[in-house]
């Protein structure tokens, strides 16, 4: 697909991860407790936690006015033991999320387990819908770049406004890009542009360009398909994320090949 070579970032800017299954609804998930599925999982996802969400789509609309109209979906999360893994359950979604992530391949055995559990307990006829997200905080002073624009760092069709140029003085608050990108059959929805990133550490926030990439595939996808279809989206956020950003980005970020 590309000329780059896949890289590990020492200092990374990743901060969570997620990979995500959609499939036609199963009611026995939303109806039952899925005590079955736990038990095949809980040495690895200890805690478990529950909680409702509201769905707001076009069809239910005047849930913001009327109670009685919302729709909920039960999630179900299994919590790895460190706090640092999650896999999420619902009638028409299995995810798997990481602040943790170190190499796709890490993600895709952990998430291959999982998905084994949930096929051999749910038996769905097929997936509607692929996704793997990845949330970057890129600050410039932890990469040693304080003094550089953020057009030096990223490319055009991330900066927005921020590549604005005058000779007048002007400093740009916020800039967001929102996107939607098809390369054949995957898609990346893009959403970029100036936030803040909090420590926790006693001191105010931090101001980051936030990347958040969504890349999918929306299609009926079988079972024996599933390993092919995500390796594809992986490559294609590999590739895009490098031609976003500058060399100066990539090699601040200290890269190291990895060998496959």
């Amino acid at each position: 697909m590309s000329n780059y070579k896949r890289v590990k970032y020492n200092k990374c800017p990743l901060v969570e991860v997620t990979y995500q299954l959609n499939y036609p609804v199963i009611l026995s998930i939303e109806a039952n407790e899925p005590v079955d599925f736990q038990e095949e999982i809980r040495l690895k996802y200890p805690v478990y936690d529950q909680q409702n969400e509201d769905i707001f789509t076009v069809e239910n609309a005047k849930a913001n006015a009327d109670l009685n109209q919302r729709q909920v979906r039960k999630l179900h999360h299994f919590i790895s033991g460190d706090q640092q893994w999650r896999v999420t359950l619902a009638k028409d979604m299995l995810a798997f999320t990481t602040v943790k992530y170190d190499t796709w391949e890490e993600l895709s055995a952990r998430s291959i387990e999982v998905i084994e559990s949930f096929v051999k307990e749910y038996k769905p006829a097929y997936f509607t819908r692929i996704g793997l997200r990845y949330v970057d905080a890129i600050e410039r002073p932890v990469l040693g770049l304080q003094d550089s624009s953020w057009n030096e760092l990223l490319q055009p069709h991330l900066c927005g406004c921020l590549g604005y140029k005058t000779k007048g003085f002007a400093q740009v608050r916020n800039s967001n890009v929102n996107a939607v990108v098809s390369f054949g059959d995957v898609f990346v929805n893009i959403a970029s542009g100036l936030g803040t990133v909090d420590h926790h550490d006693g001191k105010a926030p931090s101001e980051a360009f936030i990347l958040n990439c969504d890349y999918y595939i929306s299609q009926r996808i079988s079972i024996d398909d599933l390993k092919t279809m995500s390796t594809k989206l992986h490559d294609r956020s590999h590739v895009f994320f490098r031609e976003s950003i500058t060399d100066k980005l990539h090699y601040a970020m200290e890269p190291r090949e990895i060998n496959e």
